[in-house]
């Protein structure tokens, strides 16, 4: 038992000895050959990309004697060499000036006696002009401006294939200061609430990698702010009659300035109508600059309504000022839109009918658009 035990042993020693001899060939065959010693190596290589250019950078190695480096690109053609100080712990260096192309980096390091690393590759794309002709713009698929909700943009989709990160809009506030909204390309909305109107301007940033360096913009796109809707809290309606009587709950002028198109407001229905003209006047409460008026017609009956008027003005309510004859269709519901060529300034706005298919006269919806002077 005892000699089985000590050859078995004596096996073990020759097969370990001969795999540490095979061990060590190996060693002088890729480490160590000729005595030549290898300087810590590049770790975490990474190129960020950039617009007609990179950054090339890398984790310093935890060898203390790496003091300079050595960066490589288009075959060995074009290079740069860096010092290594102790108190870095990732080593970075800008390369300009480079076609938009995608470009190998070979990175070498080397010690104060010149000893050199095993060589470490890495690659990264510098983007140029080709890349930009092929950005947009984020469209925008509704705009609409009120008191109540302030100045609304809703964004269609962008395209993130090619980078799309946000939008960026310019305009200025109610202080004539100009300002700049940043919307992340994943929201779908834009709300500013502090605004002046008038021209604005908005453009896309794509950043095309992660990690990249620059942001790419489309061109800016100029747009004018549609007029808000005034607010109707304040708002006091007077009419030359009224049914608030007959046709209760409907038929006073308020009905009309309510935001509720199934309300409306009727002129006097008995025991005598009136006949044309007939009007509908709003105390605005502050002076707008009115851009269009929007008027909706009540649902049924509309054919025994006016259709022919003209939109007045007036600073003070007595004395008014006639801005065009219009015509409303009898279409039940419509909402319909009069601009004012001349964008006037009131307090007080009236809709004066002077004819339509019967002797009555009614309306849902009365909104001005404009904004406050």
């Amino acid at each position: 038992m005892k000699k089985y035990i000590c050859i078995t042993t004596t096996y073990i020693c020759l097969l370990l000895l001969f795999s540490c001899e095979k061990m060590d060939d190996n060693y002088k065959e890729y480490v160590v050959r000729d005595g030549i010693i290898y300087p810590g190596k590049a770790t975490s290589p990474f190129v960020a990309a950039g617009e007609k250019r990179v950054q090339v950078s890398w984790l310093r190695s935890a060898d203390p004697k790496v003091v300079k480096a050595k960066i490589y690109w288009n075959n060995y053609t074009d290079s740069v060499d860096l010092d290594i100080t102790p108190e870095l712990d990732t080593i970075r260096y800008l390369i300009d000036n480079l076609e938009e192309n995608t470009y190998t980096f070979i990175i070498k390091t080397f010690d104060a006696k010149g000893n050199v690393s095993i060589p470490v590759e890495v690659s990264g794309r510098a983007y140029g002009p080709i890349y930009k002709a092929g950005l947009f713009n984020r469209n925008i698929a509704q705009e609409k401006v009120s008191e109540d909700e302030g100045w609304v943009i809703s964004w269609e989709m962008g395209d993130i294939t090619r980078g799309a990160a946000f939008t960026e809009l310019s305009f200025r506030n109610s202080k004539n200061e100009p300002m700049t909204v940043i919307t992340p390309i994943e929201n779908m909305a834009t709300i500013v609430t502090d605004f002046k109107g008038g021209e604005y301007q908005y453009r896309t940033g794509y950043i095309p990698e992660i990690g990249a360096i620059d942001t790419f913009y489309t061109e800016y796109i100029s747009r004018t702010m549609p007029p808000q809707k005034i607010n109707k809290a304040e708002w006091v309606a007077t009419a030359s009659s009224d049914a608030r009587d007959t046709q209760a709950p409907n038929g006073a002028p308020d009905k009309a300035i309510d935001d509720d198109p199934n309300t409306f407001w009727h002129s006097r229905h008995s025991p005598s109508s009136p006949g044309y003209p007939h009007w509908i006047a709003i105390d605005m409460k502050k002076e707008i600059k009115v851009e269009y008026v929007e008027l909706t017609p009540r649902a049924t009956y509309t054919n025994q309504s006016f259709n022919k008027f003209i939109i007045q003005g007036s600073m003070d309510g007595i004395n008014w000022t006639d801005y065009g004859d219009f015509y409303l269709e009898p279409v039940g519901l419509k909402v319909q839109q009069f601009v004012l060529e001349e964008n006037p300034t009131m307090q007080h706005i009236r809709i004066y009918m002077t004819q339509g298919g019967s002797v009555h006269a009614h309306l849902a919806e009365f909104s001005v658009y404009g904004s406050v002077n």
